[in-house]
């Protein structure tokens, strides 16, 4: 019990910072990942505690699962694409981890998932084809988070870009953990450091709430403003070369956009009075 209790300070101290800032945007995702990462290490310090345990074991999943996917919603929302999260969205979302509690909780289908049994060492757990699935699965979210989260590094102030560059580094200590695991460089190769590699996501998450007043001040998307414009709206660097321009200002010139980066302004508006 007592190697979790980092992990559950740290998470409760992001939850209650989390919780000052409730009304801002983001916060709920935040929350729900810092109370699952509360439960992933409770659980998980039980389990260690008490050498196994089916509820444990539930709880953990479940946990594990619902702090990938939270942190995947608040990436979302950071960048200022809240409409990607309907019904249907999180309903999809639901899916994968409902399956695995339905697996797990089903005696003649939990051997797809993992069965434990006694080993040398103790209880050991032998895993089936749906771990898989579903360690893939929270994998993959929060690659899907990185690819989401990459696009604040064009068209943003210095400062939002120190501040994306913060949040990519916590989505990926998870990521880094389960490839040093996966290829057997890990220090302790008979203990589950994934909730650690969370917790650091949650300190490095703390460190940017409160440094960069991450749900104080709304980051507004490029997106949302220049690609929406009806004007045409095209920026140039000192040579007259195009960098960069909006839909509506392709739409006027006729040519694709990524035909048009790096092109002088002159060649490309020849038609056009200067």
């Amino acid at each position: 019990m007592l190697l979790a209790l980092p992990v559950l300070i740290i998470a409760l101290l992001c939850f209650f910072i989390v919780l000052r800032k409730r009304s801002v945007r983001g916060s709920i995702s935040l929350a729900v990942f810092s109370v699952a990462l509360i439960v992933w290490a409770g659980a998980y310090g039980l389990f260690l505690a008490r050498s196994g345990g089916l509820v444990w074991l539930g709880l953990i999943t479940l946990a594990a699962t619902l702090a990938s996917t939270a942190l995947l919603t608040f990436t979302i929302l950071y960048i200022n694409h809240g409409d990607w999260l309907s019904r249907w969205t999180l309903f999809l979302l639901a899916v994968e981890p409902l399956l695995s509690q339905v697996f797990l909780w089903t005696p003649r289908w939990r051997d797809l998932f993992f069965s434990l049994h006694a080993g040398p060492l103790g209880l050991a757990l032998t895993t089936g084809p749906w771990y898989w699935i579903n360690q893939t699965y929270s994998d993959g979210l929060m690659v899907l988070a990185l690819i989401f989260l990459a696009q604040t590094f064009l068209n943003k102030s210095r400062k939002y870009v120190i501040q994306s560059i913060s949040l990519a580094f916590g989505l990926f200590i998870p990521i880094l953990v389960k490839i040093l695991s996966l290829a057997n460089f890990m220090p302790f190769p008979n203990m589950d450091l994934a909730p650690f590699s969370y917790a650091i996501t949650a300190l490095l998450l703390v460190y940017i709430l409160l440094r960069f007043k991450l749900l104080d001040i709304a980051t507004i998307s490029r997106d949302m403003v220049v690609e929406s414009m009806s004007d045409g709206w095209m920026v140039t660097d000192l040579h007259n070369r195009i960098v960069d321009l909006n839909p509506a200002a392709e739409a006027l010139l006729g040519v694709p956009r990524e035909e048009l980066f790096g092109r002088p302004a002159d060649s490309v508006m020849s038609n056009w009075p200067k």
